[in-house]
């Protein structure tokens, strides 16, 4: 009571753990929750791990990228993502940077066949800087406008034909005299991204996205459990999702580790005496048997310090 009284800003408060915010779930259901964004390589190693109290992605693309290139070290070539990270914002930031984005954006191949007055319907004249309307008139540019809010500048473009068009009254608002298109000048952005993800290497490339970043969630949530964070407030969620993404790396690799060591040791065996063949089985099994010991080690110790990373964070009775 005494943090609603002096924090005017704050209508409500949850009195389970104050950092977490109410949020749209996948279902659609609202929960108190937190935003958790990873990226991985395409061999589904994680390289980059956060957690937000946004409820949706928007600004997390270019975050996620600076931090994929502090983890790593290196120079990122092209990224892939969902339509929830297609900003304005990210696509500059992306060209700016050099990285050959594949990110559509929400909206990105409706028609709009049902509404043949609609703005996706006014073809654009890079060329000429104007558009056409479906009636076949010029709209020219005219001014420019600042949306502060969102950060975002607009070219407006119009034509003074609406006053005679037989289309008047499907075409503009009632009320104004004249139809008006606004287009944010990084709109070339977007017409960019979608002439390359609708092509046919685009959409191969983009299918790469779907595997290794969603069957990743799956994994920790349905296979190793992790549907739910223990620890309350932001931070020690922060260290707790950390580990989730350690322990699974620990996993990915060890894993990879062993089938490498199985195929290195086959080829040579396959090329000794056969008689150093009958003991391959026993070294593969032994060797997966050690690895298992390791990571079921691996998973104890990160549940032991979750439990008492809990334990200790809880206030003394």
């Amino acid at each position: 009571m005494e943090h609603l009284n002096t924090d005017e800003s704050i209508s409500c408060l949850n009195l389970t753990d104050s950092d977490s915010l109410i949020m749209k779930g996948k279902k659609g259901n609202f929960d108190t929750n937190y935003n958790v964004q990873t990226a991985c390589s395409e061999d589904q190693i994680i390289t980059f791990c956060e957690v937000v109290l946004n409820g949706n992605d928007k600004t997390q693309l270019i975050p996620a990228l600076k931090g994929i290139a502090r983890n790593t070290g290196k120079i990122i070539d092209s990224a892939l993502a969902d339509a929830d990270y297609g900003t304005y914002d990210s696509l500059e930031y992306m060209q700016q940077n050099q990285i050959e984005g594949y990110v559509p954006y929400r909206d990105m191949n409706t028609t709009y066949e049902d509404q043949p007055f609609h703005a996706a319907q006014f073809i654009y004249d890079k060329t000429q800087d104007l558009y056409s309307c479906p009636a076949g008139k010029k709209l020219k540019f005219y001014r420019t406008s600042e949306d502060k809010k969102r950060q975002q500048h607009y070219k407006h473009y119009r034509t003074n034909a609406c006053k005679q068009c037989p289309f008047k009254s499907q075409c503009c608002k009632k009320g104004t005299a004249r139809r008006v298109i606004m287009r944010e000048t990084r709109q070339d952005l977007r017409d960019q991204m979608k002439q390359r993800l609708n092509s046919s290497e685009g959409q191969k490339i983009y299918r790469k996205r779907f595997h290794p970043i969603e069957s990743l969630f799956g994994h920790l949530k349905y296979n190793l459990n992790y549907s739910h964070f223990l620890l309350r407030g932001l931070e020690k969620v922060k260290a707790e999702f950390t580990l989730m993404c350690l322990s699974y790396n620990l996993r990915k690799l060890i894993t990879n580790f062993c089938c490498f060591l199985a195929i290195h040791y086959s080829i040579r065996l396959s090329t000794a005496q056969r008689v150093k063949k009958i003991g391959f089985p026993r070294f593969v099994n032994e060797l997966l048997l050690n690895t298992l010991k390791f990571l079921l080690a691996t998973l104890h110790l990160t549940s032991s310090l979750m439990y008492f990373k809990q334990l200790y964070s809880r206030p003394p009775c």
